[in-house]
C-alpha cells in the first residue's frame, strides 16, 4: 500500500529532526510513528481481554460459593505479618 502524506515545511523539519535524533531515515520514523498506536491498541486489547477474563472467572468463584470474607481488621492483620 502506498500512503501519501503533505506537511508543512516546519512539520517536515520538525520530522527530519526527530528522525536524525533516532539515527532514522524519514520514511522508517514515519512508519514507526503510524504503526505504534496500532500496537498499543492491540497490547491494550489484549490486556482488556485478560482483564476481563479474571473478572468473569472472579464472577464465577462468587456464583459458586468459592469465596472468604474478612474485616477490615482482618485484613489490617494480615497486611502487617
Amino acid at each position: 500500500m502506498e500512503l501519501a502524506l503533505s506537511f508543512s515545511d516546519a512539520d517536515a523539519a520538525r520530522i527530519k529532526h526527530y528522525a536524525a535524533k533516532k539515527n532514522m531515515n524519514v520514511l522508517d520514523y514515519a512508519k514507526r510513528a503510524v504503526m505504534k498506536p496500532i500496537e498499543e491498541e492491540d497490547s491494550l486489547a489484549a490486556q482488556n481481554a485478560a482483564y476481563a477474563a479474571k473478572i468473569e472467572e472472579s464472577r464465577k468463584q462468587f456464583a459458586e460459593g468459592r469465596f472468604v470474607t474478612k474485616t477490615w481488621e482482618e485484613l489490617a492483620q494480615l497486611a502487617h505479618e
